[in-house]
C-alpha cells in the first residue's frame, strides 16, 4: 500500500511527503461549496504523496527513485 511504498522510499532516502488536499483548503471550500464533491481529487489527497522532484533533476536521480519504485512494487526485498 501507499505506506509500505513510502516506507521503502524513506529507507533509501527519498522523502515523501502527504499530498496537499486541496480541496479541503477554504477558499475552495467556500467556491464549491454547492457542489456534490471531487471523488478522484479526495481519493488523491487520501491515497497520494509528493516525491521530490524538478525539472533540473538529474536523470540519475530519476532513475534511483524509479528503482525504488520499481522494486517496491515487485515485491522484492
Amino acid at each position: 500500500g501507499k505506506y509500505d511504498l513510502c516506507g521503502a522510499l524513506e529507507e533509501e532516502g527519498i522523502e515523501t511527503r502527504d499530498m496537499m488536499p486541496v480541496t479541503t483548503q477554504p477558499c475552495f471550500m467556500e467556491f464549491f461549496k454547492d457542489k456534490r464533491g471531487f471523488p478522484v481529487a479526495e481519493k488523491a489527497n487520501r491515497d497520494g504523496f509528493c516525491i521530490p522532484c524538478h525539472p533540473g533533476m538529474p536523470d540519475g536521480d530519476v532513475e534511483r527513485i524509479r528503482g525504488v519504485f520499481e522494486k517496491a512494487l515487485s515485491g522484492e526485498s
